[in-house]
């Protein structure tokens, strides 16, 4: 299957017009993804006006150092993890003062970094957005499909995220 196919460029475009049309500018801190998520979208034109800026923070020494979320946090939950989706997404909207929302995903992808807690395909994402309280959050389990797959995925649940976070009223 190609990554990059009519169906995501389909869903890359309705967030980019649904962030459009709400005026909102969007940051993207992506760990498992590492910039997939932000290149999808950014491939679509137009994104300029919605796509603020994305921070990548694949190793677990990056996150604490970029995100200003002490180390403590990781350890005591884990960087795949509901908390941690959470406060990368609080801290990805704090990076960026223009941004109105920022999603976060963190995963883990295969077949190495498992263990029965954080088997292959369990992703974390996080949605929040500076006028409205409280944060989305999703755990999705895709199973051991494969690193491509698992990625395609996340991106994919970012997408109906960031929709839905809209959508809210």
């Amino acid at each position: 299957m190609e990554l990059l196919d009519a169906d995501m460029r389909r869903q890359a475009g309705a967030v980019i017009q649904a962030c459009r049309d709400a005026g909102v500018r969007l940051v993207a801190v992506e760990a498992s993804t590492g910039g997939l998520l932000t290149g999808m979208l950014t491939l679509i034109p137009g994104a300029s006006a919605v796509v603020d800026r994305a921070v990548v923070v694949y190793s677990n020494e990056s996150k604490p150092e970029i995100l200003h979320v002490p180390v403590e946090f990781f350890i005591e939950h884990g960087s795949v993890s509901e908390p941690a989706a959470r406060a990368m997404a609080h801290s990805g909207l704090a990076l960026a003062p223009l941004a109105h929302l920022c999603v976060a995903v963190t995963g883990v992808e295969g077949p190495g970094g498992t263990s029965a807690a954080k088997p292959a395909g369990l992703v974390h994402l996080a949605a929040v957005q500076r006028s409205k309280p409280g944060v989305l959050h999703e755990a999705h389990h895709f199973g051991d499909i494969g690193r491509e797959l698992v990625r395609r995925a996340s991106v994919e649940a970012a997408f109906a995220l960031v929709l839905r976070r809209l959508h809210e009223a």
